[in-house]
């Protein structure tokens, strides 16, 4: 996948005006500790990762962008940033499983003048009708769930027709945490992190539901797929 040509609008966030949630708890949501951090080199690769995304959302046909899901939306930076370059998105639903992620996600949309839904839950039991969603979005998620395989029936299940998938590129991803002098205990694993994903692995476990039609690992990183749904109704499944 392509970078997008034209200059990507970041959207802007004042985190002062969160006055209900501990400081801390704003300040370890991604939204400082990675898209706007202080850090030129962690915002950088992390505005490269977002802009995979938005490269492959720019690849499809208008038609498969107008209803969006983003399945761990956390504070909705990328959906935002989803918004603010793909005006032709009809409506983008947030879910996330955090309270505290989804009220700072009312903040962001309010600062940017933004109204989409915004739903709590988990992907292991998504609240939607089967292919509800044109584009479902699961991005840093998949790594958090212990069931990985359920997550992505329930994702293939609401989704029409495209999706898009990122997990961490995770050797490369632990090297980087080393390299920065981070998580040395677990090795550059990052709390919270349950799954471990290569570019042959993530592909074994998705390609049972999913057909991969274009991939992309932004500064070696993070593995971003979009890929379309398999059509299960003839009971063949891939082989892993």
């Amino acid at each position: 996948m392509r970078r997008t040509s034209r200059a990507t609008h970041w959207p802007a966030f004042d985190s002062n005006s969160v006055s209900d949630l501990d400081r801390d708890t704003v300040d370890d949501l991604d939204i400082l500790y990675k898209y706007l951090s202080t850090n030129r080199l962690k915002r950088y690769a992390s505005r490269r990762h977002v802009e995979a995304i938005l490269s492959a959302v720019a690849q499809l046909e208008p038609r498969s962008r107008r209803r969006v899901l983003n399945v761990g939306c956390g504070d909705s930076y990328v959906s935002a940033t989803l918004l603010a370059n793909q005006p032709d998105i009809g409506q983008l639903a947030g879910l996330d499983v955090s309270e505290d992620a989804i009220r700072v996600s009312y903040e962001l949309y309010r600062q940017n003048g933004l109204d989409h839904p915004l739903v709590r839950g988990s992907v292991l039991e998504l609240p939607f009708d089967a292919a509800a969603f044109d584009l479902c979005l699961c991005s840093e998620v998949l790594e958090h769930v212990r069931n990985v395989d359920g997550a992505l029936r329930e994702l293939h299940r609401v989704t029409g027709s495209y999706a898009i998938l990122s997990v961490p590129n995770d050797r490369v991803f632990r090297l980087a945490n080393l390299a920065r002098g981070a998580h040395w205990a677990s090795l550059g694993n990052p709390p919270g992190h349950l799954q471990h994903f290569s570019r042959r692995s993530f592909f074994r476990r998705i390609r049972p539901l999913f057909e991969v039609v274009n991939v992309a690992v932004p500064v070696g990183l993070w593995i971003v797929v979009l890929a379309r749904p398999r059509d299960l109704s003839s009971g063949v499944v891939a082989e892993r």
